[in-house]
Formats: C-alpha cells, structure tokens, sequence
C-alpha cells in the first residue's frame, strides 16, 4: 500500500478488501479504519525512468539537445528524465534556441465520474532565472526557458488540444528544489490521450544551465476536490 498526501512511503499493510463489477463501472471497498478519503489515491500508469524513457518518447530536439535519462538529478531512484546535451549537461546550442518534446505513450482516462482523474509529477527546473533572488523582473510576455505541459489526442503528437501547465508559475525556476505539481484530467474523462513535455529557450543566451528533470510521473485517480488538483504542492 501507499500513503497519500503526496507521499510514496510504502507500508506493510494489506486491508480487507472487496470488488464486485457493475455494467459501467468496478467498485472497490476497503476497509481503511482511521483513513481520511482525501488521502486515497489510485495510480492506473506510472514512469519512474529507472529503465530507460519506459513509457515516452523523445519525439524531437535541437542537436545533441535532447530529452535522455539522467543520472545527474533524481527525485527517486537513481534516474530522471532532461532535456540537455548528454556529454555537455546544458540545454545550450551555439546555433540558435534549443526546443523537444517528451511524449507519453497513449492513456485512457477512467470515464467514471466518482474520482478525480490527474497526473502528477516531480520537476527540477534548473535555469538563468535560478540565479535571480528577485523574481519581480519575469515576465511571462517575454518567456525564455519555459517548460510546458500539452495534453494532445492518443491519435496524434502534432495536434496539441490544450495546455495544462506551464513552468510560468514558478517563474521558469524550481530554486534547486524538487516540486510535485499535478494536472487536472476531468475534461478527458473516458478518452485516450498523451502528455507532452515540451521546453523551450526562445533565444540562444544564457543557456549554460542544466535545464528541466522530470520524476516519478504518475496517471491516477483521487478523491481530492477538483481545487487540491490543479495546484502545486512541495
């Protein structure tokens, strides 16, 4: 079993359970004696990069700019997933601005309406505005060193329907910190999607850093309310 709350602590327990199936839908029932319902989560896919890209594909990069599986940061295990020259450990590219995409191999989302449907993630985001205690100079019109998160339809990688989350709320910065954001799902209930990373520099300065980590990416549903979804969390 796993705690929720963010926490992946695994514990030794294995409560009563029962599962019966309807026309629409499977019901579970534990019994969680002391277990707020808030704190369930159900993880349906989960990528952990321990084994390679797993369940992505680099669909794309600038040079030897590309997304790999990396050693250098990890919030779990001993690998993430980075977008940089693999020999260089930068996103910088002496031609121009450095661009790729990470896509997620295709997903359903549970079509039932109990649940939250979400996916999660741990993100590093190591870049110039790092270097900048005064935030109050980003501006999100002028955007350089951004990552963005895409959810497109299963059947395509080119046709991107939405953005879900965009590193604008960190001020394109983690500040040396692992955080674990989450992306709301409902809007896709019973479809089969992927999820993009996609990050861009937009200019060829100041791009001698070591650029977006991503961990432990986790598809599920929760019993959260929709607000405690689309948020950020540390």
């Amino acid at each position: 079993a796993f705690l929720g709350g963010g926490s992946r602590e695994s514990v030794d327990w294995a409560p009563r359970l029962d599962l019966s199936e309807t026309d629409s839908h499977f019901e579970v029932h534990l019994d969680l004696p002391g277990v707020s319902e808030d704190d369930l989560e159900i993880d349906e896919w989960s990528e952990d990069f321990e084994d390679g890209l797993g369940e992505f594909t680099a669909a794309s990069g600038t040079g030897a700019v590309v997304w790999h599986t990396s050693s250098d940061e990890s919030a779990s295990g001993t690998y993430s997933v980075n977008f940089a020259d693999p020999l260089q450990s930068t996103y910088g590219h002496p031609n121009g601005p450095s661009e790729g995409q990470l896509i997620s191999s295709p997903i359903l989302v549970p079509p039932f309406q109990q649940g939250n449907p979400y996916v999660d993630f741990k993100l590093l985001l190591k870049t110039e505005w790092g270097e900048q205690s005064d935030k109050s100079s980003f501006n999100e019109l002028f955007p350089t060193d951004t990552l963005r998160v895409y959810i497109s339809e299963a059947s395509t990688n080119y046709i991107i329907q939405d953005m879900q989350w965009v590193s604008f709320f960190t001020s394109n910065t983690t500040d040396g910190l692992w955080i674990n954001t989450r992306v709301d799902l409902d809007a896709y209930r019973g479809e089969e999607v992927k999820l993009i990373f996609e990050f861009d520099t937009y200019d060829k300065q100041n791009n001698n850093y070591a650029g977006p980590f991503i961990d432990d990416v986790n598809f599920g549903t929760t019993c959260k309310p929709k607000s405690a979804v689309q948020c950020l969390y540390s």
